[in-house]
C-alpha cells in the first residue's frame, strides 16, 4: 500500500518511550534527589559521616549533578537520544558514591540507590530498565559489602531485588502493553477503515511534510463520478465495494513511494513522491502520466455486479511550485479538479503553474 514511506520507527532500546516525558521526569527526580541529599545533611548530620570533606564532596556532587538534571527538566527536547537513560545511570553511580564516602548503609541511602530503577522502569523499554535495575541492586550489594560485609548483603540485597525487580517487571510489561495499544490506535487513525488508504488527516500531515522536505512533486485530487447514483440504485454495500474498487486501482497506478489517501465520501488524493528530485519545477510529465493512469484504470472498472455500469474518476492536478504553501497548491488541484468535472467529468485537469 503506497502509504507514507517516513513512518515512525520504534525506538532504540535505550531510549525512551515518549523522549520529552522521560527528560522531564528523570530531571526532576535527580533535582529532588539532590536537595533531598543536602537538607538531608542538615537535619540528620552524621549521614555525613566522620570522613573529612564529607559536605563538600556531597555539596559539589549535587550541584553538578542538579545542574545537569535542571537544564534537561526544563529543556527536554534539547537532551540526547540516550540522556534520560544516561542521567538516571549517572545519579545512580553518583549517589553510590557518596554513600560509600559517608559511610551510609542506612535503609534510606539503600532505598535512594533504587530511584533510577524505578524511572527506568516507568519510562524506558525492558532491556534498559533491566539494566538500571541491576546497576541498582550491584551497587546496594557493593555498598552493602564493603561497609557491613557478607552479613549486611544476604540481609538486605535480597529484598532490594525482589523489590525492584518485581516493580521493574509489573511496570515494563504495562508500558509494553500500552505502548502496543498507541501503536494500534495511531494505525487506526491514519487508516481508513473501508478502503486502507490513509484517512484525510493523515493525509494532510504526509503532504505537509513532503512538501517541506522538498519531495512533493505534485498533487492529484480524483473525485468518482456520480457516486450518488451507485448508492442510490444498488444500495451502500454496492458503494462500499465501488469504493474498495477505485482505492485499489488507485494504489496499483499510482508509484512505490507516492502517497494515497481517501478524504471522505467519494474523494481520493494522491502525492506524488519523487525523493530524487528537489523542488516542484521538474517532473510535469511524471504528474500527467500517472494521472492519466489512474483515469483509465478507473475507467476500465464496472460497479461489482452490474457490468453494464461503469465507472469513471475526474482528475485535477497541480504540480509543486517552489515557495508556493500547501494550502495554494491545494486550491489549484482543487480548481483543476472543479474544471475537470464542468467540462464533463472523466478526464484529466492540469493547473497551471
Amino acid at each position: 500500500m503506497p502509504t507514507d514511506p517516513q513512518q515512525p520507527r520504534r525506538g532504540r532500546w535505550w531510549v525512551a518511550r515518549d523522549h520529552v516525558a522521560a527528560s522531564r521526569a528523570v530531571g526532576a527526580m535527580t533535582a529532588i534527589g539532590c536537595l533531598y541529599a543536602l537538607g538531608n545533611g542538615v537535619v540528620s548530620p552524621e549521614t555525613m559521616g566522620t570522613r573529612p570533606g564529607g559536605w563538600l564532596v556531597t555539596g559539589i556532587s549535587a550541584a553538578l549533578v542538579g545542574l545537569l538534571a535542571v537544564a534537561m527538566a526544563l529543556r527536554p527536547r534539547r537532551a540526547p537520544a540516550v540522556g534520560p537513560a544516561a542521567l538516571a545511570a549517572l545519579a545512580g553511580g553518583v549517589v553510590l558514591l557518596l554513600c560509600l564516602w559517608t559511610d551510609d548503609a542506612s535503609f534510606g541511602a539503600q532505598i535512594y540507590l533504587g530511584w533510577p530503577a524505578l524511572f527506568a522502569a516507568f519510562h524506558l523499554r525492558p532491556r534498559a530498565a533491566w539494566l538500571l535495575t541491576a546497576q541498582a541492586v550491584l551497587a546496594d550489594a557493593v555498598l552493602l559489602g564493603l561497609l557491613e560485609g557478607p552479613v549486611g548483603v544476604l540481609r538486605d540485597t535480597p529484598a532490594h531485588l525482589a523489590t525492584f525487580g518485581l516493580v521493574t517487571l509489573l511496570l515494563t510489561r504495562s508500558g509494553e502493553s500500552q505502548e502496543r495499544l498507541l501503536a494500534r490506535l495511531r494505525s487506526e487513525a491514519a487508516e481508513d477503515a473501508l478502503t486502507g488508504l490513509l484517512t484525510r488527516r493523515a493525509f494532510d500531515a504526509a503532504l505537509a511534510a513532503r512538501v517541506a522536505d522538498g519531495t512533493a512533486q505534485g498533487l492529484l485530487l480524483v473525485d468518482l463520478d456520480r457516486f450518488k447514483s451507485v448508492n442510490d440504485s444498488y444500495g451502500h454495500p454496492v458503494g462500499d465495494a465501488v469504493l474498495c474498487t477505485v482505492a485499489a486501482e488507485l494504489r496499483a497506478a499510482c508509484r512505490a513511494g507516492d502517497v494515497v489517501g481517501r478524504l471522505g465520501g467519494d474523494e481520493f488524493a494522491v502525492v506524488l513522491v519523487c525523493p530524487d528530485v528537489r523542488g516542484g519545477a521538474a517532473g510535469a510529465g511524471d504528474l500527467a502520466e500517472v494521472a492519466h493512469r489512474v483515469r483509465a484504470a478507473v475507467a476500465r472498472c464496472t460497479v461489482p455486479g452490474r457490468r453494464e455500469h461503469r465507472l469513471s474518476v475526474s482528475v485535477g492536478g497541480a504540480r509543486v511550485v517552489a515557495e508556493e504553501s500547501v494550502a495554494a497548491l491545494v486550491d489549484r488541484a482543487d480548481a483543476a479538479l472543479y474544471e475537470a468535472k464542468r467540462a464533463g467529468r472523466d478526464r484529466v485537469v492540469q493547473a497551471r503553474g
